[in-house]
């Protein structure tokens, strides 16, 4: 067999295998649900007053969902009604307010988990040592989490885009409400290609592109 075809089918082999074995362990020693309320905490701390129209909290995992479909859910108020039922309140001596509030759930290990370990397993999988490896790891985390949020915040506010009791009077722009309405339809995948390129620029050798051409 050609060496270089040898090469491939080797790391091929150890890429599925370290893949299948990271969700073994994930979703069988309750990993998977420790991160996903992890994320869960982490997104409201950073995004749960960034913007003026919504408070937004964690509720954590939606019960009723199996390991492989967990989903996050998130709870939305709106702030300007949370501020004139809490005025009204104090003024008529009330304990408690009642607000309408708006829910938005995701499937969590589609979008968030498998992604991610499909990430650390090409990099697992790399012909390289394991210091390279591990470190271009770290490098890799560093850059995909943030960018994690990140898409995460943005579909916060698609999703307030969208909703027409609470946050009927919130609009993005045509742009980008289009913008995310396509990538919403291929979320998971659009962060499949971008491992890719990510794996490929910290972790692909240029001596190791030159060893098989």
């Amino acid at each position: 067999m050609d060496h270089k075809l040898k090469l491939l089918l080797r790391f091929g082999g150890k890429l599925f295998f370290y893949y299948i074995a990271l969700m073994a362990l994930t979703l069988s020693t309750g990993i998977a649900g420790a991160y996903l309320q992890w994320h869960c905490n982490c997104a409201e701390t950073l995004w749960g007053e960034a913007t003026s129209v919504a408070q937004i909290s964690c509720v954590g995992q939606r019960s009723g969902k199996g390991a492989y479909a967990a989903e996050a859910e998130y709870r939305f108020l709106d702030k300007q009604e949370v501020a004139r039922l809490t005025e009204q309140a104090r003024n008529t001596g009330q304990a408690d307010i009642k607000l309408q509030a708006f829910g938005w759930s995701y499937n969590f290990m589609r979008i968030e988990l498998f992604p991610l370990l499909f990430l650390i397993a090409l990099v697992l999988a790399y012909p390289a040592s394991w210091q390279y490896r591990l470190r271009s790891l770290l490098i890799a985390l560093l850059l995909f989490i943030p960018l994690s949020f990140g898409l995460l915040y943005a579909k916060f506010l698609y999703q307030m885009h969208l909703d027409t009791t609470v946050f009927s009077h919130y609009h993005l722009p045509a742009f980008w409400g289009n913008f995310m309405h396509y990538l919403s339809l291929s979320l998971a995948e659009a962060r499949f290609i971008f491992i890719f390129l990510l794996w490929g620029a910290v972790m692909v050798r240029r001596e190791d592109i030159v060893s098989l051409t």
